[in-house]
């Protein structure tokens, strides 16, 4: 895919109500993810789908039955704090100190949340929201997207 045909992807993505996308083609795997509107789902590919292998099924032999999906859990309600850059997320100021918060901590507006080192640089995540830290999505030394959920603060 060349550049200039990734750009106008990007730009159809983002002037649509998708949440998420992903391509692969010929090997190379683009994703995208915006964390604003509602989930939407993409229409299926008008393109016919490759035949499905009928398998034999023997007579008395069990046909495996679709399980039902456990119903959602409610979301706590709070503001996210997003990721302000592309990184490593640090929990901790370093590897023998305790990390900045725990679910349940109390915050004020400008207490570090996290470090999100980039290119040699570490950049703190300051909570821009005063509250109690309800969830914390990413994992110690996990690699975070711009604009990915960090924080719940409610």
């Amino acid at each position: 895919m060349e550049f200039q045909e990734i750009k106008e992807l990007i730009a159809l993505i983002d002037q649509s109500s998708l949440r998420s996308f992903s391509l692969s083609n010929n090997g190379a795997i683009i994703a995208m993810s915006k964390n604003d509107g509602p989930l939407t789902e993409a229409a299926p590919s008008s393109a016919p789908a490759a035949p499905l292998a009928a398998e034999p099924v023997s007579s008395g032999a069990a046909v495996p039955q679709e399980s039902a999906a456990p119903a959602p859990q409610p979301k706590p309600q709070g503001q996210e704090v997003t990721a302000p850059l592309v990184g490593t997320f640090y929990a901790s100021g370093a590897p023998d100190k305790p990390p900045f918060v725990t679910v349940g901590s109390k915050v004020e507006s400008g207490d570090v949340l996290c470090i999100i080192e980039a290119m040699k640089v570490m950049n703190e995540v300051v909570s821009p929201y005063g509250g109690t830290v309800l969830e914390i999505y990413a994992q110690n030394e996990e690699v975070v997207g711009f604009g990915q959920p960090l924080f719940l603060i409610g």
